[in-house]
């Protein structure tokens, strides 16, 4: 398992990494930064050896610097291991999904062998679509049953089929897109609570999928930066994605100042211009909606900054 800790130099002197060890030798390190500059950022990169064991664990990283406050930091891992290969797939792929149409998918958890395990309950949700929230437009529901002797089923797009055994188990998972409005790449989880073994275990698959036909955007937010900008326009480009030929109707702009100009060939692209003096003293957030011809949509969540590169601060 890999792990990374994110680090940055919020001080006002270099940021020295003396010594990164482990209270475990199945924790290795596998990288780190020696020197941070104010501002700087880095990383710890960690890799955890989980093949002999199961159930709970915590480990404990020791992180030892030239900081006058806090010169030792001790960082936790945690998490919980299940029986291994106890769920035949290791994620919960839709695929493509066609909107108003209810998509399955089944996942087959394996019983240890004596025949102790049960589905002690599932939860499904949707995090986002395209980078952004979905609000009531996906529907998502997973329970478990057990596996009957002739239940040989589909469980993944490309049409993978698993057969149980005596004692194994069953999620099954719906997902139900509304509209195509708010669309594209849909990311999410499953959680599934497992009693086996004599023991209560939960693991987490990633649930991801597309929207048939949707529209999305790249970069999927902008963030405009107009520090050092103020004597000229910053002009910024968002190219628009769709498997099938798409014509840009309009551009909506809501509490941000800009201006939005675009063309449908031979790309579908937006000329996003932002005047500084029009900004002031502040930081605006705001979003553009890029509404096509055959009414898909897609919201591209925009941000216009005053931030000075050399220190990463606000300028004042």
């Amino acid at each position: 398992m890999q792990v990374t800790f994110p680090s940055r130099n919020v001080g006002n002197e270099d940021l020295s990494i003396r010594a990164v060890r482990a209270d475990c030798g199945c924790v290795a390190i596998d990288g780190t930064e020696d020197w941070l500059h104010p501002g700087e950022e880095g990383a710890i990169s960690l890799r955890v050896a989980l093949t002999e064991r199961r159930g709970p664990f915590a480990k404990h990283v020791f992180v030892q610097s030239n900081d006058s406050v806090n010169p030792s930091l001790r960082l936790r891992i945690q998490g919980l291991v299940m029986c291994q290969k106890a769920i035949v797939e290791d994620k919960l792929a839709f695929g493509t999904i066609t909107p108003g149409t209810k998509a399955d998918r089944y996942l087959l958890v394996r019983d240890p062998g004596d025949g102790s395990l049960r589905i002690l309950g599932c939860e499904a949700k949707i995090d986002s679509v395209a980078g952004q929230g979905c609000g009531g437009e996906v529907t998502i529901s997973a329970s478990g049953r057990p596996w009957r002797s002739d239940g040989v089923f589909e469980n993944s797009p490309a049409g993978r089929k698993s057969r149980g055994r005596p004692g194994d188990y069953v999620v099954n998972a719906s997902i139900l897109i509304e509209s195509s409005r708010r669309a594209g790449q849909i990311e999410g989880e499953l959680k599934i609570a497992v009693h086996a073994d004599g023991v209560r275990r939960e693991v987490i698959l990633p649930v991801s999928g597309c929207v048939e036909g949707t529209v999305t955007a790249r970069p999927a937010a902008l963030l405009i930066n107009v520090a050092g900008e103020e004597n000229k326009d910053v002009t910024r480009e968002i190219v628009i994605v769709s498997a099938d030929p798409i014509t840009i109707k309009e551009v909506v702009v809501e509490d941000v100042p800009v201006t939005v100009s675009f063309q449908s060939n031979p790309i579908p692209t937006l000329r996003v211009v932002c005047t500084p003096e029009l900004v002031g003293a502040r930081n605006v957030e705001g979003e553009l909606t890029c509404r096509t011809t055959d009414g898909r949509e897609v919201v591209i969540p925009c941000q216009i900054i005053q931030v000075d590169p050399a220190t990463s601060e606000p300028v004042k």
